[in-house]
């Protein structure tokens, strides 16, 4: 069998090849999504706060066009005891007039949709809050300081590093 196409129908397979895609990948963003809300749901209903030893909480070293970003290395913990452990930080270093800061809720997706689309990539996928420190790179090991020796969060330390 021989197919001929003309250049109008290439364009429209192509055009319909496309639509399946985008609404095969929306699909896909929007299954991320659901199922990150439902783990939510769960990660909060299962809280409990002695089950940690520790909160690891990390200062990204490479600074965005906003400063540096500091977030926990949990994927485990709710968004909302990730956003009060932040807060806990962001308040401490504000009155001691340490570094300016303010919060951004970062999903990965947004950047790189397509991970959704093949498990390891939809494994890789994350949303979390993070704390974007305006501060100078040099500043980054005083911070670290700083939040070790925090009281923590009800009665758990913090443990943080920088891999800078």
């Amino acid at each position: 069998m021989i197919s001929i196409w003309t250049n109008a129908a290439k364009k429209k397979a192509l055009a319909d090849a496309e639509k399946i895609g985008i609404s095969k990948l929306s699909d896909d963003i929007i299954s991320f999504h659901l199922e990150h809300k439902e783990n939510q749901k769960k990660l909060i209903k299962e809280f409990d706060i002695k089950d940690f030893d520790f909160f690891p909480l990390n200062i990204w070293d490479e600074r965005s066009d906003d400063g540096f970003n500091l977030y926990l290395e949990l994927s485990h913990l709710p968004d909302n005891v990730c956003f009060e452990i932040l807060n806990t930080i962001k308040n401490k270093l504000q009155d001691a007039a340490i570094a300016e800061s303010f919060f951004q809720y970062y999903d990965s997706t947004v950047v790189y949709p397509r991970n959704v689309t093949f498990d390891s990539g939809r494994l890789t996928s994350y949303k979390r809050w993070e704390l974007v420190l305006t501060i100078e790179h040099e500043e980054i090991d005083a911070i670290v300081d700083i939040i070790n020796s925090m009281p923590g969060y009800k009665g758990v330390k913090f443990s943080a590093f920088s891999e800078s």
